[in-house]
């Protein structure tokens, strides 16, 4: 029988050290916040493309498309755009980069929740309901154009 891997892990060039690894450790903590992925830890392998790389590089193992759970993760839009956050929050911390002032508008798929939302965009749950006039449930539907900063 074989088994079947799941999760989120992420790999460096043995040794490289800083910022590599702090890179490593900021991008991975900022992705398992936002999805629900098992973490398979920050690991170091002498990979072709880590290795050579002239500039600090990681490489990211976002599931397992041979394990039908991942894989079904990894099909939604929601999880897939909670997993592209998660890189792009950590990228953000990584380099410092300034928040654009640009307000940030997102169309509802299956499976948001204000919550979700909050955590993935930033802000409350509060700011969402009060920008966009959302009844005291929070209630969202499929399709609905949200404010979100």
């Amino acid at each position: 029988m074989r088994l079947l891997l799941t999760g989120y892990e992420d790999f460096i060039y043995p040794g490289i050290g800083t910022p590599t690894t702090t890179y490593q450790y900021t991008i991975h903590a900022e992705i398992l916040k936002l999805v629900n992925y098992a973490d398979r830890g920050e690991k170091q392998e002498n990979f072709h493309m880590l290795r050579e790389s002239n500039m600090p590089a990681l490489l990211t193992e976002n599931g397992f498309i041979d394990n039908a759970t991942d894989a079904a993760k990894v099909k939604t839009a929601s999880f897939s755009e909670s997993l592209a956050r998660g890189h792009v929050n950590g990228i953000v911390k990584c380099f410092n980069l300034p928040k654009k002032s640009r307000t940030v508008y997102h169309t509802v798929v299956s499976g948001d929740t204000v919550y979700s939302l909050s955590q993935r965009y930033g802000g409350t749950a509060q700011q969402i309901k009060d920008w966009n006039g959302l009844d005291a449930n929070y209630t969202i539907f499929i399709g609905q154009v949200l404010r979100l900063n």
